[in-house]
């Protein structure tokens, strides 16, 4: 388990609005395009068509994508709907954890520091496809992504990989349940629709989760999906696993299954 005092968050800082944009992509040989919109949404045009997912980032360059939809080009039809193998698709999204910014775009790294793909700023204009704006340079939006997260209470100990890795389940009926994988990517249930994507925590209990893949059933239980993907912090307390808001507000508390 995680040291039973907060950490100071590592000097090392990025700028995660320097991500959001219109940009060229060159990945293992490969060109594409992309948007990474301050929402968390992002957009890829490959050469068989565009897909569709999320990314999140920390100040510390921390860095999770993950694919929801995908062109019939692209994957099998019976693979389509499945997060792993849409988001395998397209390699770099489910190996990068780092991101480098430069004064000529960007470059997403995996955990060794290699180069897994470059972004080059597009004009909007050459957009293609994804001609489209990202953000409004001015937005309160734009300018979040940027702030650290409010520190955890003192009573709350920081989450590390090891403490979170395993299946959580909530006490509220039906009893939801997440998986996270040791691989860097998670699944949910809520009883009702089934869901996935990635995650990654860093100092000081510091997360960031991207949203893939889920069923669209109707139904009204409680989804730890989405508490998950927009939990900024996640701690230790008493055994459970608790997730904060960027606020410090606590959203969610889950017990580990077994």
């Amino acid at each position: 388990m995680a040291g039973t005092t907060n950490h100071p968050e590592q000097n090392h800082q990025q700028r995660v609005s320097a991500l959001v944009g219109l940009w060229a992509v060159s990945s293992n040989g490969e060109s594409a395009q992309a948007v990474l919109k301050p929402s968390g949404e992002l957009t890829l045009a490959e050469p068989c068509g565009l897909f569709r997912g999320a990314w999140r980032a920390l100040p510390d360059a921390t860095f999770v994508a993950s694919l929801s939809l995908a062109p019939t080009g692209c994957v099998s039809d019976s693979i389509r709907n499945n997060y792993n193998d849409v988001s395998a698709a397209v390699p770099w999204v489910v190996r990068v954890s780092k991101f480098e910014v430069s004064t000529a775009g960007w470059r997403a790294l995996d955990a060794s520091g290699a180069t897994l793909a470059t972004f080059s700023p597009l004009p909007e204009s050459d957009g293609g496809p994804l001609n489209q704006p990202a953000a409004d340079p001015d937005s309160e939006q734009l300018a979040s992504l940027d702030r650290t997260a409010t520190a955890l209470p003192h009573s709350v100990t920081p989450a590390s990989r090891a403490d979170i890795v395993g299946t959580w389940v909530s006490d509220v009926e039906p009893k939801p349940f997440i998986t996270f994988r040791s691989d860097g990517s998670y699944i949910a249930s809520d009883g009702c629709n089934d869901s996935g994507g990635r995650w990654a925590v860093s100092t000081g209990g510091a997360f960031v989760a991207s949203a893939g893949a889920s069923t669209l059933a109707l139904c009204s239980s409680i989804s730890l999906d989405a508490d998950v993907a927009r939990a900024a912090r996640i701690g230790v307390d008493h055994g459970a696993l608790v997730l904060f808001d960027a606020t410090g507000h606590e959203t969610r508390r889950v017990h580990r299954k077994g």
